[in-house]
């Protein structure tokens, strides 16, 4: 009976310790790896607020979520990104991000979201 209870308290031990290192996802990080999974978030967004650089860093900031998010302008595709935020900015359209799995406020990737969600969307902003 003690050797089962022991079994028990082991094995519970051992879920507890193997779950607290599994990361958001579900998939384990073992020590020392650093993997960067990165993926679209399912929502379209609108550029509303773009700050000047700061340290070669631009906060940006969507309406539709209370977070804040940011650029880092010494990355390969900070420019392209910042252009397409700026143009979606100006012209009232959506983007969808891609985040670092790392630091889910570092912008990634920056695509335009199909011309159908823009659409209802500048559309519901004149009601």
């Amino acid at each position: 009976m003690k050797k089962t209870l022991l079994n028990i308290i082991a094995l519970t031990t051992s879920m507890s310790i193997l779950g607290a290192s599994c990361s958001k996802n579900g998939s384990l990080r073992t020590a020392g790896s650093r993997a960067k999974e990165k993926s679209f978030n399912n929502t379209s967004y609108f550029p509303y607020k773009i700050d000047e650089p700061k340290d070669s860093i631009i906060a940006i900031g969507f309406n539709q979520t209370a977070y804040g998010y940011y650029l880092k302008l010494s990355d390969r595709k900070s420019v392209k990104n910042l252009k397409i935020l700026q143009q979606a900015r100006k012209k009232y359209e959506l983007v969808f991000i891609k985040t670092d799995s790392a630091d889910t406020h570092k912008i990634i990737e920056v695509v335009q979201a199909p011309t159908e969600l823009t659409k209802l969307f500048q559309k519901s902003l004149l009601k």
